[in-house]
C-alpha cells in the first residue's frame, strides 16, 4: 500500500449520489492506478456502488490515493446505515455528543462525525454506568485501558482477514465485497468471544484481589500491594531487525507471545508486550519465578536460530494503574534484566526472601544500576533440581520441563 502522512479519513455518506449511473472518463483521477480494462471496470463498479451508498467523491479520491478503496465497503458495514443527530442521541440515550466523544477519544479513536445506531447503543450503556454511580473519569480510565487492547485486537483481525480473504488476482470490487460480507458475518461472533474473555479475566482478577478489614473500614482499596515483577527480553532482537526481513522479525515476536501464553498461568499475568520484551506480574513470587524459568527454557528450546531470552525478577510494593504497574520494584526488575546474561534469570535479595528457599541461587553480586540508588545485590536463580552449572551464561541445554518440551514440538 502507498504511504501517506495524513490519517485515514472517516468515510462520510451524503445520502446517495444523484446519478445512479456514474460515468468516469478514462483519465478520471478516481481511476488512477488501474492498469487494465478489467481493473477499470471493477473500479467503476465499486465506485458506483459506494457513491450510491452516499460516500463523497472527496473521500473516494482519498481512498484511491491511499490504496484502501477496497476496504470502504467493510467500513460501511461496520458503521451501520441509520444516522442520528445530536438531539436524537441525547433523547435516546441521555448522553450528549461531548460525553460520547470524550469516551471515544479515551478509547484511542477519533470521535465520530456522523452518529449511527452503534453510537447510540454505546451511549445508552455509558449512561447506565454513570447512573450506577461510577464516576465519568473512572469510565474514561477503563476506556483507555480497553482501547489499547482493542486496538491490538483490531490490527490482528485485519492481518488475519488479509491472509484469509485476499486471493490472487482479486479485483477491488471482489475484495471489497468479500470484506464487507466477512464484517457482516464475523462481527456478531467476535463480539461475544471478546466479552467471554473479559469475563474470564475479571473472574481471575477477583481471585487475586483482597479486601480486608482495613479496606472495609476505610471504604477504599489499598493502592499499593506486594507483588513479584518480571521482565524478559530477547537478546539481540534489535540488531536482528537490521539483518533479516521484517516478516521474520515479526514471526519471532509472535512466537514469543505464543510461548508466553502457553507457559504463563494464573496467578501470573502478562501485563504487556513491548517489542521484544514481556512484563509479568504475580502476587505469588514462587509461581512467577517458575513461569519465567519455564519461559526462558521454552525459548531456548526453539533452537540456535532463535534469540535467547534473559529475565530479571524483583519483589516489593507496586501500584496498579490503568492496567499497568508502577513503583520502584518495576524499575528494578527492568534494570536487572538489562544486566542478565542470555538464557538466565536473575533476581533480587527481596525476591529470594519471598520465595523462601524454593529455588537454587548463585552467590549474590553487588551491582550499580542506572536509575537505581545505591548497590543492588542480584543473583542467578534456577530450579533447585536443575543440573546447569554453567555460570558464564553460555548457551547450554539445561533441564527442560516436559511441558516446555511439548511446546517446542508444536
Amino acid at each position: 500500500m502507498s504511504g501517506t502522512s495524513k490519517p485515514p479519513a472517516t468515510t462520510r455518506r451524503t445520502g446517495g449520489h444523484p446519478d445512479g449511473q456514474v460515468r468516469l472518463a478514462a483519465g478520471d483521477p478516481l481511476l488512477r492506478g488501474t492498469r487494465s480494462e478489467a481493473e477499470r471496470r471493477a473500479r467503476r463498479r465499486l465506485l458506483r456502488e459506494l457513491m450510491q451508498a452516499g460516500v463523497s467523491r472527496a473521500d473516494l479520491q482519498r481512498a484511491v490515493d491511499e490504496d484502501r478503496l477496497a476496504l470502504i465497503p467493510a467500513e460501511i458495514a461496520l458503521a451501520g446505515r441509520r444516522r442520528y443527530g445530536d438531539e436524537a442521541l441525547e433523547k435516546n440515550s441521555g448522553v450528549g455528543r461531548d460525553e460520547l466523544a470524550a469516551y471515544v477519544r479515551a478509547s484511542g479513536t477519533q470521535a465520530p462525525e456522523e452518529l449511527t445506531a452503534w453510537d447510540v447503543a454505546a451511549a445508552r450503556r455509558l449512561r447506565r454506568l454513570l447512573d450506577a454511580g461510577i464516576p465519568f473519569e473512572s469510565v474514561l480510565e477503563v476506556a483507555r485501558v480497553a482501547g489499547q487492547g482493542a486496538a491490538s485486537t483490531a490490527r490482528a483481525i485485519l492481518r488475519i482477514a488479509g491472509e484469509t480473504y485476499l486471493q490472487p488476482g482479486d479485483t477491488e470490487y471482489e475484495l471489497g465485497t468479500r470484506y464487507a460480507q466477512a464484517a457482516d458475518e464475523l462481527m456478531p461472533l467476535i463480539g461475544p468471544l471478546v466479552d467471554y474473555q473479559l469475563r474470564l479475566h475479571i473472574r481471575e482478577a477477583l481471585r487475586q484481589e483482597t479486601i480486608g478489614r482495613e479496606e472495609r473500614v476505610s471504604g477504599q482499596i489499598q493502592a499499593s500491594r506486594d507483588v513479584a515483577v518480571a521482565f524478559a527480553d530477547l537478546v539481540g532482537f534489535t540488531r536482528m531487525g537490521t539483518r533479516v526481513e521484517a516478516d521474520e522479525v515479526g514471526r519471532v515476536a509472535v512466537r514469543l507471545g505464543e510461548l508466553a501464553s502457553d507457559v504463563v498461568s494464573p496467578p501470573v499475568t502478562v501485563v504487556k508486550y513491548v517489542g521484544d520484551a514481556v512484563m509479568l506480574v504475580s502476587p505469588d513470587a514462587c509461581r512467577l519465578v517458575e513461569d519465567v524459568l519455564n519461559l526462558v527454557a521454552a525459548v531456548d528450546a526453539e533452537g540456535e536460530h532463535f534469540p535467547q531470552l534473559r529475565a530479571g525478577v524483583a519483589h516489593g510494593p507496586a501500584v496498579p494503574v490503568s492496567g499497568d504497574w508502577y513503583g520502584h520494584v518495576v524499575n528494578l526488575a527492568s534494570r536487572i534484566t538489562a544486566v542478565a546474561r542470555p538464557g538466565t534469570v536473575v533476581g533480587t535479595a527481596e525476591l529470594r526472601a519471598a520465595t523462601k528457599g524454593r529455588f537454587s541461587w548463585s552467590r549474590p553480586l553487588p551491582r550499580h544500576l542506572k536509575g537505581v540508588r545505591g548497590v543492588v545485590l542480584i543473583a542467578r536463580v534456577r530450579e533447585a533440581t536443575a543440573g546447569d552449572s554453567d555460570r558464564r551464561g553460555r548457551r547450554t541445554r539445561p533441564h527442560v520441563p516436559s511441558r516446555v518440551r511439548r511446546l517446542a514440538k508444536r
